[in-house]
């Protein structure tokens, strides 16, 4: 059995980093059990892994929910196209609905043709003190 399909998140932690450390803990179980459920176990191996060596390219720790999310984004187009390499025609696999989550109708269609979703997309802050906030 694979013990990180059963991950749950630490109840204290005594790390000089804690908040970075919970971050990241949320981020990689939210997508490993999403990428379980909807590819099973194997994929969810290989796209934890995939997490993990992604996050040791990156300069510095992300400090925000947004910047461990860019980790899973970057991911999950490798999950996509693996899992669309390795699917004949006659298999489920991971098709990328593009749009903008401000067309409802996309998005509806986008979700009624869908078996399960893993959302990668985010909507830019507007404005801060009249300059763009996008991060």
């Amino acid at each position: 059995m694979n013990p990180l399909a059963h991950y749950e998140l630490s109840k204290i932690s005594t790390l000089p980093c804690s908040d970075l450390t919970t971050m990241a803990e949320r981020e990689l179980s939210a997508f490993f059990n999403a990428v379980t459920k909807l590819f099973g176990s194997e994929q969810a191996e290989l796209s934890a892994e995939d997490w993990l060596q992604a996050l040791t390219e990156i300069d510095d720790l992300p400090s925000s929910t947004d910047e461990w999310r860019l980790i899973t984004a970057k991911v999950s187009t490798r999950l996509a196209s693996r899992v669309r390499s390795s699917s004949s025609s006659t298999e489920p696999g991971a098709v990328a609905h593009r749009g903008s989550l401000e067309d409802f109708e996309s998005l509806r269609s986008g979700a009624a043709a869908a078996d399960g979703v893993i959302h990668t997309s985010r909507v830019p802050d507007v404005t801060i003190s009249g300059q763009s906030a996008v991060a």
